[in-house]
C-alpha cells in the first residue's frame, strides 16, 4: 500500500512539474507574441487564461481560454498538427471598362414612370416679391417734434439720441414703454412721453 501511495504521489508531483514547465513555455510563447503581460511562473490563474483566449481569438481558433491540442500546436509546444492558416488573398474587384456601364433595372425604371403618373401636377409656385432691401444711409430721426419748446431743441442730434435714449430707459423702468432702447423718437417713444 506504502508503494502505491509513493507511485501516485511521484506520479502527481511529476505531472504537476510537467504542468508547469508547460505552462511556463506557453506564458514565456504568449509573452514574446506580446498577448500574455505577467509573470512567466508557470502559475495558471485569470491572466493566464485571458492570454490563451486572446491568442485563440487572434489565431482563429476555438476560444476557450484553456490550453488544449490545437492551441498548443499552434503555440508549436506540442498537441496535434497546427491548424492551417484559413488566409485567403483579397479577392481582386472585378474589372469594369470604362465604357461599360451598368444598365438600370428596367422594373425599378418602370416602377418610378407608375409613381410619376400618380403624382398631382405641382402647382406653379406664385411669385413672391423680394424684401426691399433696407436703405444703407442712415435717415436722421426728426427730434424737432419730441425736442419742441425744451433746452434740447437747438442741440446737436447726437446729444438729441442720447437724451432720448435715456428717457426711454428711465420710461422702461417706469413700466411706460416697452420698445426698443435706440435713442429714436418713434410712435412709442412719442406715446410713452405723452402717458407719462
Amino acid at each position: 500500500m506504502k508503494k502505491i501511495t509513493l507511485f501516485l504521489a511521484s506520479f502527481v508531483l511529476v505531472a504537476a512539474l510537467h504542468a508547469d514547465d508547460q505552462l511556463r513555455q506557453v506564458q514565456q510563447a504568449l509573452k514574446d507574441q506580446g498577448f500574455y503581460y505577467g509573470e512567466v511562473d508557470g502559475e495558471g490563474g485569470t491572466e493566464t487564461n485571458a492570454a490563451i483566449r486572446r491568442y485563440q481569438i487572434r489565431g482563429g481558433l476555438e476560444v476557450t481560454g484553456k490550453l488544449n491540442d490545437q492551441t498548443l500546436a499552434a503555440l508549436h509546444l506540442g498537441g496535434a498538427e497546427p491548424p492551417a492558416v484559413v488566409s485567403q488573398p483579397p479577392t481582386p474587384a472585378p474589372e469594369v471598362a470604362p465604357e461599360a456601364t451598368v444598365a438600370p433595372r428596367s422594373n425599378v425604371v418602370e416602377s418610378d414612370k407608375n409613381f410619376l403618373r400618380r403624382q398631382p401636377p405641382a402647382e406653379p409656385e406664385t411669385a413672391v416679391e423680394p424684401p426691399q432691401p433696407k436703405p444703407t444711409a442712415p435717415i436722421e430721426p426728426n427730434f424737432a417734434a419730441v425736442f419742441q419748446r425744451t433746452p434740447f431743441e437747438r442741440a446737436p442730434a447726437a446729444v438729441q439720441r442720447d437724451t432720448l435714449r435715456r428717457a426711454q430707459v428711465r420710461l422702461y423702468r417706469e413700466g411706460f414703454y416697452r420698445g426698443e432702447i435706440d435713442g429714436a423718437p418713434g410712435s412709442a417713444t412719442q406715446r410713452a412721453i405723452a402717458d407719462y
